[in-house]
Order: C-alpha cells, then structure tokens, then sequence
C-alpha cells in the first residue's frame, strides 16, 4: 500500500468563550490548529516554539494516541548536534516533551529533515548515489537544511538556515518586491504572496492582473542568493558534491530550467514537500503515524494498517 500524505498550515488560535469548547485544551488553553485567515493566528517560531507545542499538533493530527507510534522530523543540522551530546541534545528534549505530554505512546522516533528524504530518492531511482557526494537542499517556509551525503550514506556537512532563504524569504523579500513595482500596496502576507505566486496572477481589489514576469524574476533572484550562499558556505569548510537535489516545499517554486550547472541534479516535479515523510517511512517502517512539523505546514502520513 502506498502512504497517503497530506498537510495543514502549522498555525495555532487561541479559541475564547464558547469556541473554546471545540478546542484542544493544551497547557491550559484551547487551541485551533490549521487556521490561514482571522485574527489571533500564531506561528511556529523557533526550535524551542516545534519541541514545546509538538505534542499539540499530535494530538490534533492523530486524535487516538493510545499506543500509537510517532516518527518527527527535527532540522537536519539540529539532528546531528543532538547526536554529538551525552543528554541528546533537541532531540532528546522533542522525545520527552512528546512523551511528557502524551503518555499512552508507544514510541517516538526523530529523524532529520531533508536527508531522509535520500532514502526514497535512492530506493525510488530518482537519484544514483553512486555519482558521487549528494548536496540536499531541503527548503521549508522558514528553514532551508544544507546536507551533503557521501555514497555510503555517511553525512559530511550540514548546516540549517532560519529566516534567511526560505520560501517565506522567497515570496516576501523578492516576490513582493517584484509585486510592488505595478502595485504599491502590496500585501505582505506570505500566505495571500503564495496564492498569487502559484496562481501567477494578483488581485488589487477591482482588478486583477498577470505576474508571470514579476515571478520570474523573482525566482531567478532568489535561486541565485540561495545557491551562492549555500555554496560560499560549503567552500569555506571545503566540502564538495558531485550532485545535489532539492527537496521540500521549496521545490515547487523552482523549476530545473532556471539552475544552470553542469552537475546532476534533480528537482521534483511533483509531491517535494512530502518527501521528507516518504523518506522516514522508508526507515521506520509502516506502524509508525508520520508527521513532518515546519515552520509553514505540517506534513503527515498515517500508519498503514
């Protein structure tokens, strides 16, 4: 049976009066999860906001955790810190919040975003490890998680970048200002810039018109900041690749014409945001409830039964 995989936004409201008995009720108060318009929403922020509110986004993904198995993703670079620590580091800390906080689970497995997905790309053919070192690049909303993987699997380097470039980076920093050239009140909501973005058109109250240029644009800036910076970096600490591959969200807003390289790469047509899962189901095997928590979406894919 293939995995069926699925998201929601990765957002929280504090639910108040009588919409708070339709809430989970976590750490004393109710909460909504998923919400992309209204007020009250919050975000994901940082390492400390995905270890503390984990456990939230289970149990409203997989409501009946009695002796459920669960497998989360961490930030790569965080992942491989944690495993050079005598305490576990953020990964022991995301084990036991999750386990404090729900107590009838079987298990918890944590695995690195981005270069789990290599255990898919190689099992599906999608890539050929044999080529040479791999460079991942696992972009996110927030987050982009650099890897580079040598043919027997073992990591060389890996560094996470918050906050700097991201699709959030992409569509506010780049797209928008692209946008604002023909309209210079340009939302800055990133998820209203997405709906244009993937739509290739902007509404300005009574009309409408085509941004395919702006988006264009927009996308070649970004991916020349992006692979330059990641590059530079891994320079610096003389690491080299042979191939690279994107994976995440980040991959759908990338398209294999605008890379110029002459090394072998690969860029998902489809379905990039879920590799991630694909990749931990590879690993830890169909009993275990997936979920994928980023900064922008939470991915998941239930146990096959």
């Amino acid at each position: 049976m293939r995995r069926e995989c699925s998201k929601i936004a990765s957002t929280r409201s504090r639910l108040l009066g009588d919409e708070a008995k339709t809430g989970i009720v976590y750490q004393g108060v109710s909460w909504a999860i998923g919400k992309t318009t209204g007020t009250n929403i919050e975000f994901l922020f940082d390492m400390k906001d995905l270890i503390n509110y984990a456990p939230l986004y289970i149990r409203h993904i997989f409501p009946d955790t009695k002796n459920r198995k669960i497998a989360i993703s961490i930030p790569a670079e965080t992942y491989y810190t944690s495993q050079m620590r005598d305490d576990g580091g953020l990964v022991g800390q995301m084990i036991n919040s999750i386990k404090t906080e729900i107590t009838d689970l079987a298990d918890v497995k944590v695995f690195p975003q981005g270069v789990v997905a290599l255990n898919y790309l190689v099992n599906a053919k999608k890539v050929d490890v044999s080529n040479g070192n791999m460079l991942i690049i696992d972009g996110g909303f927030n987050t982009v998680n650099s890897s580079v993987v040598q043919p027997d699997g073992t990591g060389l380097y890996t560094e996470t970048y918050y906050n700097e470039i991201g699709v959030n980076n992409l569509l506010t920093d780049f797209f928008r200002k692209e946008l604002m050239v023909k309209y210079a009140e340009t939302t800055s909501n990133p998820q209203m810039l997405k709906k244009a973005f993937l739509e290739e058109r902007f509404d300005a109250g009574f009309t409408s018109f085509d941004i395919t240029n702006e988006k264009k644009r927009a996308v070649e800036a970004f991916v020349t900041k992006l692979i330059t910076r990641i590059t530079n970096d891994l320079r610096k600490k003389n690491v080299s690749f042979d191939q690279f591959t994107f994976v995440g969200g980040l991959s759908y807003y990338i398209k294999k014409e605008i890379v110029e390289t002459t090394k072998p790469f690969y860029v998902p047509e489809t379905g990039g945001e879920f590799l991630t899962l694909l990749g931990m189901a590879e690993v830890a095997g169909d009993e275990y409830d997936l979920l994928d928590l980023g900064f922008g979406d939470a991915k998941f894919s239930p146990k096959i039964s």
